[in-house]
């Protein structure tokens, strides 16, 4: 199985237009997509098409659908603030214009059960570690999408306390600690990371959207932010000041 590139993807769009020519119902949903074509067409998959072959069989067992139109429907799913995969399913099904800008042919779409199998693969790493795992990182995190926000807020601010220091402050010294250390290949984080400065970063620093120095500043910023006016402050600075 060899993921579409991103050319491919520009002539699915460009001989699928041309076959829908003729279908006024096509246009009129098609055109409410204008940002989000426009996205999908400068966003090419192609820096990340040799790590999604790795997620598969080498030879296509199953007969799974294209990775990198799997990413792309995920992206397009986000982008449409869909928020159930199930229902994502069913308006590609029903929206030839969607399931055209995802990188499908209409009535070829991929079900919800075969989302959900993207994620699953994607969170257990390459075909060759998670044949090599006793239980899938996907079994082991079956169920966390349920969030104890304030169990981890409390226990948080417990570990904060104990070590004197602010909940910003302990995270930055996690990261700083963590930052000479070579990373895990096989962690699903790398994985994350590398989606995103490879479809993110990378396209935000090219198109200068970034400034080429960026300072960040915590608590006690004297840039105006949305931060809380009632945080605790990370400076030493009198009350009252600009800071």
């Amino acid at each position: 199985m060899t993921p579409s590139t991103h050319q491919e993807y520009l002539l699915h769009l460009s001989s699928q237009l041309i076959l829908q020519v003729d279908t006024p119902q096509f246009w009129g949903p098609f055109c409410t997509y204008g940002s989000e074509l426009a996205t999908l067409m400068e966003v090419s998959l192609d820096p990340v098409r040799e790590a999604l072959t790795a997620l598969y069989c080498p030879t296509g067992q199953g007969a799974p659908k294209d990775p990198c139109a799997m990413l792309r429907s995920w992206l397009l799913m986000t982008y449409s603030r869909e928020g159930s995969p199930t229902a994502w399913a069913m308006r590609l099904k029903r929206e030839s214009a969607l399931a055209v800008l995802a990188g499908f042919a209409p009535g070829e779409t991929p079900c919800a059960t075969a989302h959900l199998d993207f994620l699953k693969r994607l969170a257990d790493g390459s075909y060759a570690a998670r044949k090599a795992q006793d239980v899938p990182l996907s079994q082991q995190l079956k169920g966390w999408h349920t969030r104890r926000l304030d169990d981890a807020t409390t226990q948080r601010a417990g570990a904060a306390d104990a070590a004197g220091k602010t909940q910003s402050g302990l995270l930055a010294d996690t990261l700083l600690n963590q930052a000479d250390l070579p990373l895990d290949p096989h962690d699903l984080q790398t994985r994350l990371d590398h989606l995103f400065i490879e479809l993110g970063l990378k396209l935000t620093l090219g198109a200068g959207l970034l400034p080429s120095e960026v300072t960040v500043e915590g608590d006690g910023t004297a840039e105006p932010s949305g931060a809380s006016s009632q945080g605790q402050r990370a400076c030493d600075c009198p009350a009252g000041s600009t800071c």
